[in-house]
């Protein structure tokens, strides 16, 4: 790596120790375990999120904050992910095969992480990454072998299966990335974040490459951009971003449309497009700070995004933030846990229109991401009280969780 690309990561640790900790209530990850964010920081009032309400259903359309916001006793909620003093932990998850995982996030100073599974989650190796790398907020891979992952300013590519990687600029430098999605067997990908924006929330970020994540070209919208923490591209052109925003795009991330719901939703985490027609969206419910027997926000189209609907999910879902629909109608959610009781996890058979609730083991006290390869085939990352853990599951076994702390106790970078 070069000095100017040192000088780069360099300039970014101030940055973003301040944005990502503060960064979207569901959008952002929290620090050792399960660290409060205020839910008012970056999406604004949780009752009027920007871009999901229909505006025949309002007499004013919605619009952006242009002025400061009274974020004075916002509720907080926990989320699982994310680095800090004294502990790491991994923010997402990939599985490009049925036994092929690769895992990114921070170390205790929160420097990137990366690692590689070969058995489906059962054991973890440390990647090589540059050295000064900001924490690694998503990673997605077109293929076994190619992989992109970003972070706060920087996106990082590897050509071996996640074994090494090398980073390469973005447009936007101040933008915190925290998705990416590079469709399978193309050259596309797609990412999505946070830019700082003085006087009131953050605004959003998309970069989109059209050669593996090797240069990244930052679109121009005909509308302001809000928060954005989610992507999923199920082709080569067609993506759908979400958080304060619904967002659709068909020629691969270079014009994009905004979608409603009828009735408005909550701000939007996570988005899993199964087809170029099947997607579900899911996102935290703040009103399940005062009352633990909240739903969480779903939404789901079979149009290609044309048109939304909300899905009600089961009582006390209301803190799921990991998705992930391997195909279009078997699907998995889950998060963190509301209390000392083991952390859920939901299933669905019908493309997310109904769930089952299913447990996990009873140390699982967080999960930050899930990939599913199939549908008797999941591996997750997140947390077992302060310690880093991964598990998957198997038809024939149900789930299972391996610790994997040795991950975060040296990080591994490249030589240069």
């Amino acid at each position: 790596m070069s000095d100017p690309s040192k000088k780069s990561f360099d300039g970014q640790r101030r940055f973003r120790s301040h944005l990502t900790k503060s960064a979207l209530l569901v959008i952002g990850a929290s620090a050792a375990g399960l660290l409060l964010t205020s839910v008012a920081l970056a999406i604004g009032s949780p009752t009027t999120p920007t871009g999901t309400r229909n505006p025949a259903a309002s007499v004013v359309a919605p619009t952006l904050w242009t002025t400061p916001q009274n974020e004075i006793g916002a509720p907080s909620i926990p989320t699982p992910g994310g680095a800090a003093e004294g502990a790491g932990a991994f923010d997402s998850i990939i599985c490009p095969t049925a036994s092929l995982c690769i895992a990114v996030g921070g170390d205790s100073n929160l420097s990137g992480t990366v690692a590689t599974s070969s058995n489906d989650g059962g054991a973890w190796s440390p990647g090589t990454v540059p050295a000064g790398l900001p924490e690694i907020k998503s990673v997605s891979c077109s293929s076994a072998s190619h992989c992109v992952a970003v972070g706060s300013g920087v996106a990082i590519i590897s050509s071996d299966g996640g074994a090494t990687w090398s980073a390469h600029s973005i447009p936007t430098s101040n933008a915190s990335l925290l998705g990416v999605s590079c469709p399978a067997n193309t050259d596309t990908c797609v990412a999505v974040g946070v830019t700082p924006d003085v006087g009131g929330p953050l605004n959003g970020a998309i970069i989109t490459s059209s050669d593996g994540g090797a240069t990244w070209t930052a679109p121009t919208t005909k509308f302001p951009l809000a928060a954005i923490g989610g992507v999923s591209c199920a082709s080569s052109t067609f993506c759908v971003a979400v958080g304060t925003q619904i967002l659709v795009t068909g020629d691969a991330g270079q014009t994009w449309t905004q979608q409603f719901v009828d009735g408005g939703t909550g701000v939007l985490r996570t988005v899993s497009c199964s087809t170029s027609t099947s997607c579900v969206a899911i996102g935290v419910n703040p009103l399940g700070v005062d009352k633990s027997s909240s739903p969480g926000f779903e939404i789901q189209t079979t149009d290609g995004g044309s048109k939304w609907s909300d899905v009600n999910l089961l009582a006390g879902s209301w803190l799921v933030n990991a998705l992930s629909c391997s195909n279009t109608g078997d699907c998995v959610l889950s998060g963190p846990s509301p209390n000392a009781a083991a952390t859920p996890a939901w299933t669905s058979s019908d493309g997310g229109s109904t769930w089952s609730t299913d447990a996990l083991p009873s140390t699982v006290s967080a999960v930050s991401s899930v990939s599913c390869y199939s549908a008797s085939s999941c591996v997750y990352v997140g947390r077992s009280g302060a310690n880093p853990i991964s598990g998957n599951y198997s038809s024939s076994a149900g789930w299972s969780n391996t610790p994997v702390s040795s991950i975060f106790l040296t990080t591994v970078g490249s030589p240069s």
